[in-house]
């Protein structure tokens, strides 16, 4: 795309200290245009206009950052611990109370909410437990019939060992 002086003066005047997708909605507007984020980038890069932001500022999230995220039809909590980390903020909260959650143990909600991060709502099960709690739909609403569940679960477990033992 060829751009005019007038849309090349305003590019100068108007990039410094804005990111390009609002730079772009302004450019639009301005001009009544349908240009691409890509041509205006080119477009500045070219005639050397930055705009001071660094390019993955807009992708760069601080630690402690959090998210919400569905899977299956569930909401959980992500937090970001590291350059490149996100974890559980559930596991999060359990270990800064706990210490570190142990090899094979996951941290699940007791009363079925991802979204309820309260320590007493938390526990700490085995990953067996866990695959026999939700084949078995012994995660309830209360923690009091999730540790029942749980309870269950452990009773499960240990008559499948008894049985492959006796084979």
């Amino acid at each position: 795309m060829r751009f005019t002086p007038e849309q090349i003066q305003f590019l100068k005047e108007n990039v410094e200290g804005r990111s390009f997708p609002e730079l772009l909605r302004l450019f639009n507007l301005h001009f009544m245009s349908q240009i691409s984020i890509r041509q205006l980038r080119q477009a500045c890069y070219r005639r050397g206009f930055l705009n001071g932001i660094p390019p993955w500022w807009s992708n760069y999230k601080p630690i402690g950052t959090e998210k919400i995220i569905s899977h299956k039809g569930r909401q959980y909590v992500l937090v970001k611990t590291g350059r490149n980390t996100w974890q559980e903020k559930q596991r999060v909260v359990w270990e800064k109370a706990n210490g570190k959650v142990p090899e094979n143990h996951c941290v699940i909600f007791a009363d079925g909410n991802g979204l309820n991060l309260k320590l007493n709502n938390l526990m700490l099960v085995s990953r067996a437990e866990f695959g026999v709690m939700k084949l078995f739909g012994l995660i309830g609403n209360s923690r009091e019939i999730t540790a029942a569940g749980n309870a269950v679960a452990k009773v499960k477990i240990a008559i499948g060992k008894r049985k492959r033992e006796r084979a």
